[in-house]
């Protein structure tokens, strides 16, 4: 039989059996919506309350700036596409960003919003002064990952974030590859949105993060049903946040 190693694991790692073995409880014993009013989804609504604190003492955030998604991906589409300005502005990713930032960009820029693309060194590390430089007086949001999915290069976010504190933008990045591996302090770093997910840290497919700094607003990707305080309508997939939660616990 021919042995096969799996190296691929900046693009997803394999479910720890301990976060698992948790996920299957909740399939098997605690089913149900968490915004139901019995007890099956006052249960689960403990779940995911639980969960958002354990989320936000990880990166030294208030609780009530986390919600859930099914993916970083969702959250940088979020990010991008939920600014709450009305007139199309200016957005600043890097040439290295993943294609969630990179196409919804694009496709902002198709609506007239004017993208300038900061690049990467050979090393793929950005300069915070090419970013400072790049920012304009109509600049809205300056997006920036935090670690390079294929070179492993960990950007300068807290330089970045602080040149974008004081110019008045709003600062994103996609931890994708950093949560769970590198002490993210969303205050320190200036960081307004944040976007992360499970499957890079032994957890499952589906779970994701997207931190929002309390006080501000991003329209809704999902309408619906109101969940995560009417930010990402949904019922909320309590086994695989959980599963997160776990891994976090676990490797973070």
């Amino acid at each position: 039989m021919e042995k096969k190693i799996y190296l691929d694991y900046a693009a997803s790692t394999p479910v720890d059996g301990r976060v698992l073995e948790l996920m299957v409880d909740f399939y098997k014993y605690h089913w149900g919506n968490s915004a139901a009013v019995h007890s099956f989804g006052k249960y689960l609504q403990q779940v995911l309350d639980s969960a958002r604190n354990d989320f936000a003492a990880e990166l030294h955030a208030e609780p009530d700036g986390v919600i859930f998604t099914s993916s970083a991906t969702e959250s940088n589409n979020t990010v991008l596409f939920g600014l709450p300005q009305e007139k199309a502005g200016h957005i600043i990713i890097s040439n290295i960003e993943h294609p969630s930032v990179e196409k919804a960009a694009a496709l902002l820029q198709e609506r007239g919003w004017e993208i300038t693309i900061v690049k990467a060194d050979k090393t793929g590390w950005i300069d915070p002064a090419d970013v400072e430089q790049a920012i304009k007086a109509q600049t809205a949001l300056v997006s920036v990952q935090y670690v390079n999915n294929e070179l492993g290069t960990i950007q300068p976010i807290e330089a970045i974030g602080r040149i974008c504190n004081e110019k008045g933008v709003l600062f994103h990045t996609d931890a994708a590859q950093g949560f769970g591996k590198l002490k993210i302090d969303v205050k320190a770093c200036h960081i307004d949105f944040l976007s992360a997910s499970s499957q890079k840290i032994y957890g499952p497919l589906g779970a994701g993060l997207l931190y929002i700094r309390p006080g501000l607003k991003l329209k809704p990707l999902l309408v619906g049903g109101g969940q995560e305080g009417g930010r990402r309508a949904s019922t909320v997939n309590v086994p695989v946040i959980a599963g997160f939660a776990e891994a976090m616990k676990l490797y973070a």
